[in-house]
């Protein structure tokens, strides 16, 4: 079982950030706000909008890596649970 968690979380989290990171970030980057017709927030003139302009710049978020892993731990459940 142990082999299976691990190379199950491995495999989600190597698709996760080789395969589907570019699409993801690309959608996330389609739902910035717009506010009174500018592109962003801090465009608009709120000053404060610009300290969390970097939070989705990094190469690897831990959101990312929780929610990949737990991703590949439902996998494994799965794949334990259908196999026994």
């Amino acid at each position: 079982p142990s082999l299976v968690i691990s190379l199950s979380t491995g495999l989600s989290l190597f698709l996760g950030r080789f395969v589907f990171f570019n699409f993801q970030r690309e959608n996330v980057a389609k739902q910035v706000p717009e506010q009174n017709g500018k592109g962003t927030h801090f465009d608009a003139g709120d000053e404060r909008a610009k300290e969390y302009a970097g939070l989705l710049k990094s190469a690897a978020a831990i959101v990312d890596v929780l929610a990949w892993g737990s991703i590949g731990h439902i996998v494994a459940y799965y794949l334990a649970l259908t196999t026994s």
